[in-house]
């Protein structure tokens, strides 16, 4: 390279994983270790086909769950797909992601069946960015659901239907 009268300039060699930065002009470009934040550091995927059944209004295992262990100050994207199976109800289903046992977001599916039973497809998705991750503890997230009323049920994987649970890390 050439500094800032002319003459030529040497840039000193750098090490593996970094990256050449212009320093501005007149300045002589430098490699400097590259930005950290927003990387896929791993993908972790589970499913399921074993069918859960509930009648309760307070939340159970969906059986869908999966375990990351994600570095400090990475985000976690959660990603599910699963079919959910309302059985005679006008109601609907509560279901709520879980991180260990900590509450991290709670859907509403209001859907109207009359008197007939009608299956969902659905997809509880959710950046979680403060996991609270160490790098080596593990951290299970995990579906859990709940009829709106006793008197109906719910269920998930009905037929052993395969439902799906993706984590992403995002590096801080």
């Amino acid at each position: 390279t050439y500094d800032a009268s002319g003459d030529p300039a040497y840039v000193t060699t750098g090490t593996s994983g970094q990256v050449l930065t212009s320093g501005g002009t007149g300045v002589a470009p430098t490699f400097q270790t590259a930005a950290g934040g927003g990387k896929v550091l791993q993908v972790v995927h589970g499913t399921t086909t074993t069918n859960a059944s509930t009648t309760s209004t307070s939340y159970t295992d969906t059986n869908l769950s999966t375990s990351i262990t994600p570095a400090t100050g990475s985000k976690v994207l959660v990603i599910t797909s699963q079919g959910l199976y309302l059985n005679n109800t006008s109601n609907g289903i509560n279901a709520r992601i879980m991180r260990d046992s900590t509450v991290i977001q709670t859907f509403l599916y209001s859907l109207y069946a009359g008197t007939t039973s009608l299956a969902a497809s659905t997809s509880l998705n959710y950046l979680d960015s403060s996991p609270g991750g160490d790098g080596s503890t593990a951290i299970t997230y995990k579906t859990q659901f709940a009829t709106r009323d006793s008197t109906e049920s719910v269920e998930a994987q009905l037929g052993s239907a395969t439902s799906t649970i993706t984590l992403i890390e995002i590096g801080a």
